[in-house]
């Protein structure tokens, strides 16, 4: 999503007739029910007030540390440990994110009953941090209502699902956590404590994020003025909202682009096993996507995908389809002329389809196939092109150049490793070997195809105009190279630098951090007992 200079300006002028971070009373009580403000956590707030956005913009660029899933991953039942807290410290870094499950701290029976013996162990991580000067930042990962990882939920009910975008009684539980947390915690200054308030929201139409976001916002500033309100983005955290602006919340985004790279061969994300090993700069199968759109999108998103080389006669070309919207076809071309076309109509019914998907939304079919279609050239070719000339869409999973056995040729096989529903297609050159190499991008995508970009310039923008931004998340799966690990970390890093960006790195320990993270490709030190990613640490200190 891209934002226009004059919505920001026009978003900013409001800000700023708001007066800064300071918001109305918010007139509800704390739930009476698990009240969480026990006279133990409590203090004299009386001389609390709003930051302005600069000193909070000064802060955030200041941060710099990594997060913590003790109380979001909850059937481990793990609290923290304190010597991380210490030894975060001792690195020379000066934030911690505690991301917050919210079935953490209330009662199994009820999420308006909070457990004050589960919520204990999120005050000794509070203590710890302040106890080695550490900013603590509380995000509520798992939301009443909403978390990310339930997106397969969405998928099959978008009617109902997340409920926290659809039911206004979940969003006055929603609430009523933060006012309750906000209550708690009103003793801790709002330079040692902020609140993110929903990681990574996804699914909602602007106009309902704003909403929610407003009588969150109004709640915790109720009672902690100058409490630093964050929430994520949209769209998984990637996406600037200039709808919330007028909210004086820092804006965060969690970084995780390009995919291929940061959560290649993880258990979450299907077909990753199968991608091809990362680089950085990306080779070019890393950013072709396995969607073809047909003409009901408009170009650059209708476009087809070509492979130019030298094709002799009696080369077989394959096709693996997986997935196929309404009535579409699949043509592949070479030099300009059909050499395979197919129909495909899904339908509710038996078919060739593996699995028939039922759209509720659209009320329209769009089936798994996982089958393969092949051709063959009857003459020497030059291009081929895949797309789709009528209908709506398709993804393929593989495609298969296998030329004939007598030519002396190496088979060649692409296996897309994501579907964007964005990304257009590109003209790539083939080499006898069967190395791709660019050779036509469309338009205003160059930067895209070129493999190595940052994507932080709207974020850039929005806070040159007046939002302070935060990039609340980034990191790479232990699967990954290591070398090409931290030459996308450091591109990274450089961009937060200069554009004045404080960070988290995802977990400091295990898959994504620097000590325990199970790396096969490094060569650990051992400190205190653990397994040290010194380079990854050195890289990181360089850049606070």
């Amino acid at each position: 999503m891209k934002i226009g200079t004059s919505k920001i300006i026009q978003c900013v002028l409001i800000l700023l007739l708001s007066g800064g971070f300071s918001l109305s009373e918010y007139g509800e009580d704390v739930p009476e029910k698990g009240d969480l403000a026990g006279e133990q956590y409590l203090g004299n707030r009386q001389n609390s007030k709003a930051l302005s956005n600069e000193d909070v913009k000064k802060l955030l660029a200041g941060w710099h540390g990594f997060g913590f899933f003790e109380r979001f991953e909850i059937w481990r039942n793990e609290g923290y440990t304190k010597e991380h807290f210490q030894m975060i410290r001792d690195f020379g870094f000066n934030f911690v994110q505690l991301f917050l499950d919210y079935r953490a701290y209330t009662t199994d029976e009820d999420w308006n009953e909070f457990d004050e013996e589960k919520f204990k162990m999120i005050d000794q991580g509070i203590q710890w941090a302040r106890e080695y000067d550490l900013h603590v930042c509380l995000c509520l990962y798992r939301a009443p209502g909403f978390c990310i990882h339930d997106y397969q939920e969405y998928i099959k009910d978008p009617e109902n699902f997340p409920r926290l975008w659809k039911e206004k009684e979940v969003q006055d539980v929603f609430v009523n956590h933060w006012r309750a947390i906000a209550q708690r915690y009103k003793h801790i200054p709002g330079e040692k404590l902020s609140f993110l308030v929903l990681n990574e929201p996804s699914y909602v139409e602007p106009e309902t994020y704003y909403n929610v976001i407003r009588r969150t916002a109004e709640a915790i500033r109720s009672i902690t003025p100058d409490r630093i309100v964050m929430t994520n983005g949209l769209d998984f955290g990637r996406d600037v909202c200039p709808e919330i602006i007028p909210l004086n919340v820092v804006q965060s985004k969690n970084y995780y682009d390009p995919q291929s790279i940061t959560e290649y061969q993880t258990s979450w994300v299907e077909g990753s096993d199968q991608w091809s090993v990362p680089t950085w700069p990306l080779s070019p199968d890393h950013l072709i996507t396995g969607l073809l759109h047909g003409p009901w999108q408009e170009k650059p998103q209708h476009s087809w995908l070509k492979l130019q080389g030298e094709f002799p006669a009696h080369t077989r070309v394959s096709v693996t389809i997986k997935q196929v919207s309404m009535q579409t076809d699949l043509v592949i071309r070479a030099d300009n002329q059909p050499v395979f076309k197919k129909l495909f109509d899904p339908a509710p019914d038996q078919g060739e389809w593996e699995k028939v998907v039922h759209n509720k939304q659209y009320d329209i079919y769009q089936n798994i196939y996982h089958k393969t279609y092949t051709t063959e050239l009857t003459s020497e070719a030059r291009e081929f092109a895949f797309g789709v000339e009528s209908g709506d869409w398709l993804i393929f999973s593989e495609i298969k150049i296998i030329p004939p056995a007598d030519s002396g040729r190496r088979e060649f096989v692409l296996k897309p490793f994501k579907e964007d529903n964005w990304i257009p297609q590109a003209t790539f050159h083939l080499s006898d070997d069967g190395i791709l190499s660019y050779a036509d991008a469309p338009p205003d995508y160059q930067d895209y195809y070129q493999g190595r970009k940052i994507y932080l310039a709207e974020w850039k923008e929005l806070a040159d105009a007046g939002t302070p931004v935060f990039i609340s998340q980034f990191g790479i799966y232990k699967n990954t190279p290591h070398e090409v690990t931290l030459a996308w970390m450091e591109d990274l890093l450089q961009e937060m630098k200069q554009a004045g960006f404080g960070w988290c790195l995802l977990w400091f320990h295990r898959e994504f951090g620097i000590i325990n993270s199970d790396r096969a490709d490094v060569e650990y030190e051992d400190y205190h007992g653990y397994k040290l990613d010194r380079k990854m640490l050195e890289l990181l200190q360089k850049y606070i």
